[in-house]
């Protein structure tokens, strides 16, 4: 009885152990199919590299109308080069694959577009979406933080504007990555450049950033050469929370002025705020005889300086950040290369700032201020070098309205004929509570001027410079 009894349990018992063995081979082989699946999925899922190929409509797999809340989808370059495509014919009508369409909405003003997947740009010459001032692009496209990338070759019969987008008017890009290729953006003949855009007017870029391979571009037009980091020109627009990491060279042979920034080349009577530059600038006159005539700064290389395209007007740049290499003819600054009027504020600098011309003007913050405004909270650590004159916050300030230089620190070393640890030549302003402890060196054998605070000042008020805190 104990005998067949404990051979029937022995049996339960290898019946219980084959079950659960067969039971977890199957578990384990859905995992198996799981990670296959997923392998596949994810494969399938990898971006395609465009072969130049224009798509002739747009799949639209969300059945989007156009509005905010119901953006058109685009999913590949070859659809992204149709919308350029139609923009470029004056954006009156986009076809859609359910057999929709955007009609009568002039240059696609006030119509909504969203990026669903990364697109590759194969290195591939691309054609702005929007590439001359009667094709703008004037309506809103969200990047939904999706890349594009490989951008290399821009091709445009339009001497104007180059950049993903051309000129925009009156529109809005947003929550958008750019990824130069790493063979470099390199674009010649062209007068207003950038990653992003050539120009934009009347409007509003947000939470868009660069990076990848450098961007040169040279011109040896008559007029001008206009370079950034993100967007050439902007005029009555705001720039957002955008960044830019890649090196900028812009370098001319015939053009009358050259203006380049990391993140904006110029700016006419807009807003610049909490935007990023690390890299380095270099603006390159490659005439043998001319007068010094390149800005450059690392947020931007100037501001309403009408003569080269700005029209006058004040601009605020605000909460900005470079750490820069920065090289110039005329003028150069950590943020900005010539100020006209406006408010620079709550802005720092780190790197090293030079011209190399015999009249160069260089600053930390601002390489020159033309009718006044205010820098304010501001903090310079950047070695500043300039073959006239140079500052620690502003390299040269001599006019007779109102400016003032407040609650500002410079820690960098100054190096120039005319140096100053916050301003170089001042006048008819003031500078309050700020504070200087780089090394001020006047390099002049000939005469100097060198000051703690300022080197050469007239009418200037200089008023409460406290110790630093320790």
């Amino acid at each position: 009885m104990t005998k067949n009894t404990t051979s029937t349990a022995n049996s339960n018992i290898t019946r219980l152990s084959n079950l659960l063995f067969r039971k977890l081979h199957l578990i384990s082989g859905s995992f198996v199919l799981i990670f296959f699946l997923a392998y596949s999925i994810s494969t399938q899922a990898q971006t395609t590299a465009w072969d130049g190929t224009i798509a002739d409509k747009i799949v639209n797999a969300g059945n989007g109308t156009g509005t905010e809340d119901s953006p058109i989808e685009i999913a590949s370059p070859a659809e992204l080069a149709h919308l350029a495509q139609q923009t470029n014919l004056g954006g009156k009508e986009l076809t859609l694959t359910n057999g929709e369409s955007i009609k009568d909405k002039s240059h696609f003003n006030g119509v909504y577009f969203k990026l669903t997947d990364d697109i590759d740009l194969g290195e591939q010459a691309w054609t702005p979406i929007g590439k001359d001032n009667s094709n703008a692009f004037q309506g809103v496209l969200d990047g939904n933080e999706k890349t594009i990338s490989n951008l290399a070759s821009i091709s445009t019969t339009d001497y104007y504007y180059a950049g993903l987008f051309g000129k925009v008017e009156n529109g809005s890009i947003l929550n958008l990555q750019i990824e130069i290729a790493s063979t470099g953006l390199h674009i010649q003949g062209v007068e207003n450049v950038g990653s992003l855009a050539g120009y934009a007017v009347n409007s509003i870029i947000t939470n868009c950033h660069v990076k990848g391979g450098n961007i040169l571009t040279d011109s040896s037009t008559p007029i001008q050469l206009i370079a950034g980091g993100l967007i050439g020109q902007i005029e009555k627009s705001k720039i957002i929370t955008c960044s830019n990491t890649v090196d900028l060279k812009a370098a001319l042979s015939g053009a009358s002025a050259l203006s380049a920034g990391g993140i904006i080349g110029i700016n006419a009577k807009s807003s610049i705020t909490n935007c990023r530059f690390s890299g380095s600038v270099m603006a390159v006159d490659e005439r043998e005889s001319g007068t010094p005539n390149s800005y450059v700064g690392g947020i931007t290389g100037a501001s309403d300086l009408v003569a080269i395209g700005g029209s006058y007007g004040t601009s605020t740049i605000s909460e900005c950040t470079a750490d820069v290499n920065i090289s110039a003819g005329a003028y150069a600054g950590g943020i900005v290369g010539f100020f006209t009027e406006g408010t620079v504020e709550k802005c720092t600098v780190e790197g090293t700032i030079s011209t190399n011309e015999t009249g160069g003007q260089a600053g930390g913050i601002m390489g020159r201020n033309k009718w006044g405004g205010t820098i304010t909270n501001c903090y310079n650590t950047a070695s500043v070098t300039s073959f006239n004159t140079a500052g620690g916050i502003v390299g040269y300030e001599y006019t007779t309205s109102s400016f003032t230089i407040s609650k500002c620190w410079s820690s960098g070393d100054i190096t120039a004929p005319i140096t100053g640890g916050i301003g170089g030549m001042v006048g008819f302003g003031t500078i309050e509570e700020c504070y200087a402890s780089g090394n001020i060196t006047g390099n002049d054998p000939t005469g100097s001027y060198a000051g703690g605070i300022a080197a050469y000042a007239a009418s200037e008020t200089i008023k409460i410079v406290p110790r630093q805190q320790t």
